[in-house]
């Protein structure tokens, strides 16, 4: 059965209610078959403390954490560190934290949620649908 971790991108539309069609996703597949990565935590935190409307940015944000899965990026180090290499190499480097959430999934055996496929697709190994 698959699992899936859901990229920064795709959760912040989905806080924003910027897209049904992830939400849809979601129910179908169940919430417990999803996961975001403590990065992706982190980011929504910053983005919710950077925010206009702090106080109700973070409630959401602290709610979805409450009920989704949160996976450690720290198992996904060094194959990340592996990959930023073989990709500077190559001249198609990712931002560390997109690298690190796509190593993230590889290394959990989960398929990444993002509407950014192009960007992620040079990671090796990575599973990769757009529920847009």
């Amino acid at each position: 059965m698959t699992q899936y971790l859901l990229d920064t991108n795709v959760v912040i539309d989905l806080i924003r209610g910027k897209d049904n069609n992830v939400r849809q996703h979601i129910l179908e597949v169940g919430v417990d078959r999803c996961a975001i990565c403590d990065l992706t935590a982190f980011e929504l935190l910053y983005g919710a403390y950077k925010s206009q409307n702090r106080e109700q940015n973070l409630r959401l944000v602290h709610t979805l954490i409450d009920q989704i899965a949160v996976l450690p990026s720290s198992s996904a180090y060094e194959l990340a560190a592996r990959e930023k290499v073989r990709l500077q190499q190559a001249g198609h480097p990712i931002e560390d934290f997109d690298l690190l959430i796509g190593c993230t999934a590889i290394i959990n055996h989960r398929t990444l949620v993002s509407n950014n496929l192009r960007h992620l697709s040079s990671l090796t190994d990575l599973t990769l649908t757009d529920w847009q």
